[in-house]
C-alpha cells in the first residue's frame, strides 16, 4: 500500500492533477491502519482491531463522498433536465471532515463524540446530495442507482446518531453505498467506455434494487433479533442475484471490443 502511495503521488505530481493529492493521504492513512490492524490481531487486542476495520469504512467513505461529489451531479446534468449549481467548496470540506471525526471517534471509542459528530455529517451530507438533481433522475436508473447508493451514506449517518445497533448501520454503509455505488458507476462506466449507449440492460435495476433491499434486510437484522437468521439469509441471497445479474450483462460487453470500433 506504501508502494501504491508513491507511484500515484508520482503519477499525481508529473500531470499536476492537485484536486487528486488527498487520494495520497488517504492511501497512506489506510496502510497505516492496515499495519494497525495486523498489530492489533497478533498482539491479541481483538476490541481495537475492530475499531481500526470500523474506522477504516469511514475513510473509504471520504474517498465516496469525494468521487460522488464530482460525478453524480455531472452526470445527472448530462443525462437529464438537472442543471447544477457551484456548490460552496466549504459544504464538501464539512463533510469530508465530518467522516473523518467519525472515524477518529470509532477509533478512540467515543460514543457520544461518535454520535454527536454523526448527527450533524447526516444533515451536511443530506444538504449537499440534495443539490444533485436527484429529483430529475426517476426514469434514468443508471442515475437514480447512483443517487440511491450515495443516500445511504447519510442514512448510515442517522443511524448512528439514533444509537442504532453498530451491525445494522455499518451494513447500510457497506452494502447500501459502497456496493451500490461500485455497481452503479461499473454498470454506466463499462457501457460509455465500450462505445454504448447510455442505458441500462433490462435487468439492472433490479440489480440496483436488489441491493438496496439486501443493504435493508441486514440492517433490520441489527433490531429484529427473532427473524435474525431468515433476514441474513435474504440479504445475502439479493447481494449474490445482483451480482449473478450484472455479470450476466456485462461479462460479455467487457471481454468484447468497443461496439464503436475505437481502440481501448
Amino acid at each position: 500500500n506504501f508502494a501504491v502511495a508513491g507511484v500515484m503521488a508520482r503519477m499525481i505530481l508529473k500531470a499536476k492533477q492537485w484536486r487528486n493529492a488527498p487520494f495520497i493521504i488517504i492511501l497512506l492513512v489506510f496502510s497505516l491502519l492496515n499495519s494497525a490492524s495486523y498489530l492489533t490481531f497478533i498482539t491479541g487486542h481483538l476490541d481495537l482491531a475492530t475499531r481500526i476495520h470500523d474506522a477504516t469504512l469511514w475513510l473509504i467513505a471520504i474517498v465516496m463522498n469525494l468521487m460522488g461529489g464530482r460525478v453524480i451531479p455531472a452526470f445527472t446534468q448530462n443525462a437529464s433536465l438537472f442543471k447544477r449549481s457551484s456548490a460552496p467548496a466549504q459544504l464538501g470540506i464539512a463533510t469530508n471532515l465530518g467522516l473523518v471525526l467519525i472515524a477518529l471517534a470509532w477509533l478512540i471509542d467515543a460514543p457520544i463524540f461518535l454520535r454527536l459528530v454523526s448527527a450533524i455529517s447526516a444533515a451536511l451530507l443530506f444538504y449537499r446530495w440534495n443539490m444533485w438533481g436527484w429529483r430529475f433522475t426517476f426514469k434514468n436508473p443508471l442515475l437514480w442507482s447512483l443517487h440511491l447508493s450515495f443516500v445511504c451514506l447519510p442514512m448510515a449517518c442517522t443511524l448512528i446518531a439514533m444509537g442504532y445497533p453498530r451491525s445494522g448501520a455499518l451494513h447500510i454503509l457497506t452494502i447500501g453505498a459502497m456496493t451500490g455505488l461500485m455497481l452503479s458507476m461499473m454498470s454506466r462506466v463499462s457501457l460509455g467506455h465500450t462505445g454504448r449507449m447510455l442505458k441500462a440492460p433490462r435487468l439492472m435495476p433490479w440489480v440496483y434494487a436488489f441491493i438496496a433491499f439486501s443493504a435493508l434486510l441486514r440492517a433490520l437484522a441489527g433490531v429484529w433479533t427473532s427473524a435474525y437468521l431468515p433476514l441474513i439469509d435474504s440479504a445475502l441471497l439479493l447481494w449474490v442475484i445482483a451480482f449473478v445479474f450484472f455479470i450476466a450483462h456485462y461479462a460479455l460487453i467487457l471481454m468484447r471490443e468497443r461496439s464503436d470500433g475505437k481502440r481501448g
